[in-house]
């Protein structure tokens, strides 16, 4: 699971708008959720993606200020990654 997440450890978004990047060792159908900090999920996005280089953009500007966490599920498992947005 490490080496699927790696590039992820730079994730900083700022203001809701971001990018991540990641790499996937295999075909996956991966699921995208945000949650709030009391676990209230406010987004979910499934994709279909090959094996390689995945590059996915998030707009969540119209989200109030506060802690978050990204939850990227695949075929290899899950990986949680927490972030601040900034108003």
């Amino acid at each position: 699971m490490t080496e699927l997440f790696q590039k992820l450890d730079s994730f900083k978004p700022t203001f809701g708008k971001f990018d991540i990047e990641f790499e996937l060792l295999e075909p996956s159908e991966v699921e995208f959720r945000v949650r709030t900090l009391t676990g209230n999920v406010v987004l979910t996005n499934y994709d279909n993606f090959q094996k390689g280089e995945v590059k996915k953009s998030f707009n969540l500007d119209d989200l109030p200020a506060g802690l978050y966490s990204l939850e990227i599920t695949t075929n290899m498992g899950l990986h949680v990654k927490r972030f601040i947005i900034e108003n």
